[in-house]
């Protein structure tokens, strides 16, 4: 019995040393890619289905409440209304309608839903 768990272990460890490493061997002239997390980012623009959360307030900063918005409705949450971007780029909006956002950046959105 010893001697079948000796050559299992001399063989299990003469096994590391024939065949070598080459797991992290990078030839010299390898062109690893650039970090881009790093790059300069602009301002994130609206694409098709993405979700844009509405709050409205009064001008002293009192939230407003839709009356018509049941509590469960599917558009309902802590925070505000979700409305999702269509795919061709509008958005429907209670009292505003359909306003196409796609393409704009989110400060221009906004600028645009408060005019």
């Amino acid at each position: 019995m010893n001697k079948i768990f000796f050559l299992a272990a001399l063989v299990a460890l003469s096994s590391c040393s024939i065949v070598p490493n080459r797991m992290f061997k990078t030839p010299k002239d390898y062109t690893f890619a650039e970090d881009s997390s790093k790059a300069p980012r602009g301002p994130y623009i609206i694409q098709a289905d993405d979700k844009i959360e509405l709050h409205i307030f009064s001008n002293d900063g009192f939230k407003l409440v839709d009356i018509t918005l049941t509590s469960n409705s599917q558009n309902a949450n802590d925070q505000g209304i979700l409305y999702i971007v269509e795919e061709d780029g509008e958005v429907k909006m209670p009292v505003i309608g359909r306003i196409k956002l796609k393409g704009l950046s989110i400060k221009d959105a906004e600028n645009l839903l408060q005019e």
